[in-house]
């Protein structure tokens, strides 16, 4: 054994003593500690894993406070100490608290106790007062019966422990008319039970409603596909269409009933099977493409391209050439995405023609435009830079958005000649400003033009107020369009939330044109503002985020397909956005340069992508260095914030003063990069000053900084920020004493929990103790 190894060993053999001690002052807790400090030392000692407090926490078992004896069978399935499983039975019965019948029920599941079978029965069938205890006085207080959730538990223990005897009770509780919906539980409680469960499952499947049946099928295909593999020719001749499918989805690769699929009525089904075959028989790719539904076809175009290695295939060039010029939009969206995958060189004119086609549809458009960067990226370049001069704005932004592909993702001659591209649009050169009244003139054009091909194809329908209508537009970093349904109000005049949604989180329209692939990722681009930022910053193991906290900001506004802004200011924005992944000096100098000017959007796109280049070394010269110093002192609080982030990531000398500048910043969020950047470059830097801070987000980053800076021997600073502050640091500091002195950190607080009789400080010191040493700690840096 070398030296390595033994000093291993020596330091697992320290961290289990250690551990020890802490879940003996921890059981101490759960026995004579007030009820808050009971529950608090209970789920520390779940959570350390530390088995040696057995005893103690079965005794919590019967406390008088219910919170603790809910916390003591948590941290005991955690511990799976399997000696509390009679206490256990006998307090499902007993033990009136609801939320503690909840865990019981859990635990027992848990444990695979089949002795609490019987008890389990009688609460899928009621309360049974006679034999159970319940608290009277909070069931008759609750707004809702509580009870059923406690009925709920025992359906499901009952068929995790496979309970056959049970069966027939939990079909009675299912079809109790008067009773709470069980039909989902209930079905995949009786699919785990053997036979008995399953010929109910089976009852249901063959007579029961449509959702009946479909319950049905999944339960059996969660737990007991074998059954359900024999059963699988019965399904797929189901008069519902949903059953067929969701039988579909359970056959195997190769099973032949996929391809007798391909002739089922609903075109739903034949799109299914047809998208699934297509994977598994890629080459047959043209035999696929036979269906005359239009859903079908692009349902297998949409699974061929998702392949990650595609064959070749040279039959289809022409139809889908045929589809991209006379199909329907979503036909034709699919056919370009796909063809410079099938041939690239037969693609480029085709998809160049599409692209700057004015009087098509703007989704055809735009998987043109999407499609062009995937071809030969030297062929595209020309074609995305006349793209971007569009008039229409979805289509140049996302032109743009493929030069930015091409620059990332391209060879080295190419992408040098896609990047030139991008700064000269960032420069304003690409596209000169158009006269006003043009732009207007060739919006409202587009306008037209957008709307004749929903007629072509008997889309279109009897529309309300355009304004209603209109799909907002977000950019991410790497160019791509977000769209979005238009708010009812302005930010103005909209009530403030405490969550804004994502992209994720707004439906699409049915008739929104397809999205490019792009478009896939979601970092969505906000606009900049100058109110403070709101909410909590959260920290990770890597560095503090404030991507999120920008973006989450009051007041922010997003870009608008009808907003009108000129081609050479949007275009502008967007490559500054996009620029982000070209490590370049050039890049970065006139990234910086764009600062001086007057477009807030455009500078805060510079100062977003400034945030991201600076973390790559020897980028920023000292010129471009003296220069971003100046902005520091912006009046923008979010634009501050990330040209703090990018000085204090560049690590350049030159931007010392400006950020011991920041340090006193009236936004928190600058103070806390500030010191991050200050901690690194100034070895005089005083970090620990600012553990005094008002600020949690201040306090938090001067940690993390101390850490850097001295390891174990921040471990006295730690502590302090641990029990400063009410305490609201707890977790964070316990997380960084983790990863610098652990044994030495658990005997101090270990003492002060034994030797403080201040409540609040002995609160902190269990849930510290708790976070030092958890075996999976639950609490991320931050939470």
């Amino acid at each position: 054994m070398n030296g390595t190894n033994v000093s291993r060993v020596e330091f697992e053999a320290e961290r289990m003593a250690s551990r020890n001690e802490a879940a003996a002052a921890l059981a101490r807790i759960v026995t004579s500690g007030n009820d808050l400090e009971q529950c608090l030392a209970a789920q520390a000692l779940g959570r350390i894993g530390d088995a040696s407090a057995a005893d103690v926490l079965i005794a919590a078992l019967r406390d008088p406070d219910e919170d603790v004896r809910v916390d003591a069978a948590t941290a005991i399935m955690a511990l799976s100490i399997e000696d509390a499983v009679p206490t256990i039975i006998e307090n499902i019965a007993q033990d009136p608290c609801v939320d503690a019948k909840i865990a019981y029920a859990r635990a027992v599941a848990h444990f695979r106790a089949e002795a609490a079978v019987p008890v389990l029965r009688l609460l899928v069938g009621g309360m049974a007062e006679d034999e159970i205890a319940w608290d009277d006085e909070d069931i008759a207080q609750s707004e809702s019966d509580d009870w059923l959730e406690v009925q709920l538990a025992a359906v499901e223990a009952l068929g995790q422990l496979g309970a056959s005897e049970a069966a027939d009770d939990i079909r009675a509780a299912m079809e109790d008319e008067f009773g709470q919906d069980l039909l989902r539980p209930g079905l995949v409680a009786l699919a785990q039970m053997g036979d008995a469960g399953l010929e109910i499952v089976l009852d249901y499947l063959r007579s029961g409603t449509a959702r009946a049946r479909k319950i049905a099928v999944d339960a059996l295909r969660q737990c007991a596909p074998d059954r359900l593999s024999g059963l699988l020719d019965e399904l797929l001749a189901d008069a519902d269409a949903s059953v067929r499918l969701i039988a579909l989805a359970a056959l195997q690769a190769g099973d032949p009933r996929l391809v007798d699929c391909l002739d089922d009525a609903d075109e739903t089904v034949r799109s299914e099977a047809a998208a699934r075959l297509v994977r598994l028989q890629p080459a047959r790719l043209r035999t696929f493409l036979d269906d005359e539904s239009e859903a079908v076809r692009i349902a297998v175009l949409g699974a061929f391209a998702g392949l990650s290695e595609p064959p070749a295939v040279d039959d289809v060039t022409n139809l889908l050439l045929d589809w991209l010029d006379k199909g329907t939009p979503k036909l034709a969206c699919a056919s370009a995405e796909l063809l410079p995958m099938i041939d690239a060189k037969a693609s480029v004119e085709p998809l160049r023609r599409a692209a700057l086609r004015r009087g098509a549809a703007g989704e055809i458009r735009r998987a043109a435009v999407s499609g062009l960067a995937k071809v030969s990226p030297g062929t595209a370049v020309e074609t995305l830079i006349e793209v971007a001069r569009d008039p229409v704005r979805p289509i140049r932004l996302e032109a743009i958005g493929g030069i930015a592909r091409i620059a990332a993702d391209g060879e080295d001659e190419d992408r040098r000649k896609a990047g030139d591209v991008l700064l000269a649009a960032l420069s304003g050169s690409l596209d000169t400003p158009p006269d006003e009244a043009e732009t207007d003139k060739a919006d409202a054009a587009a306008e037209e033009d957008e709307d004749r091909p929903a007629e072509r194809h008997g889309r279109h329908a009897a529309k309300e107020d355009r304004a209603d209508q209109v799909n907002r537009i977000r950019i991410d970093r790497e160019g791509n369009i977000i769209e979005e349904r238009p708010e009812p109000d302005t930010v103005e005049n909209a009530p403030e939330t405490a969550d804004e949604p994502g992209a994720e989180d707004i439906a699409e329209p049915e008739d929104a044109f397809p999205i490019s692939t792009l478009d896939s990722l979601q970092d969505g681009f906000a606009s900049p503002t100058d109110e403070a930022a709101s909410g909590e910053i959260k920290l990770t193991s890597e560095d503090l985020s404030f991507l999120e906290l920008a973006q989450g900001r009051q007041g922010k506004r997003v870009l608008s397909p009808e907003q009108r802004a000129p081609a050479h200011t949007d275009v502008r924005v967007l490559a500054a956005r996009v620029l982000a992944d070209l490590k370049r000096p050039d890049v970065v100098d006139s990234l910086v340069s764009v600062l001086e000017e007057s477009n807030e959007e455009l500078r805060f796109a510079a100062g977003v992508s400034l945030a991201d280049l600076l973390e790559t070394p020897e980028i920023l010269s000292e010129e471009a260095g003296r220069a971003l110093a100046r902005h520091l002192a912006d009046r923008s609080p979010t634009l501050r914030l990330w040209l703090t982030r990018a000085a204090s990531a560049a690590r350049s000398p030159v931007l010392v003063e400006a950020l011991r500048a920041r340090v006193d910043d009236e936004e928190s969020t600058v103070r806390a990069e500030a010191i991050l950047g200050l901690s690194r470059l100034d070895p005089d830097f005083q970090i620990e000053s600012y553990l005094q801070d008002d600020d949690m987000t201040v306090r938090q980053c001067a940690g993390k900084a101390l850490v850097e800076r001295h390891g174990a021997g921040a471990r006295d600073a730690l502590i302090e920020l641990a029990f400063g502050h009410g305490g609201t640091d707890r977790l964070v500091a316990a997380r960084y004493l983790r990863d610098t002195d652990p044994d030495a950190a658990n005997a101090e607080v270990i003492a002060r929990l034994q030797s403080s009789e201040n409540a609040v400080d002995r609160r902190i010191a269990i849930e510290v103790l708790g976070e030092l040493n958890a075996v999976r700690p639950l609490h991320a840096v931050g939470a």
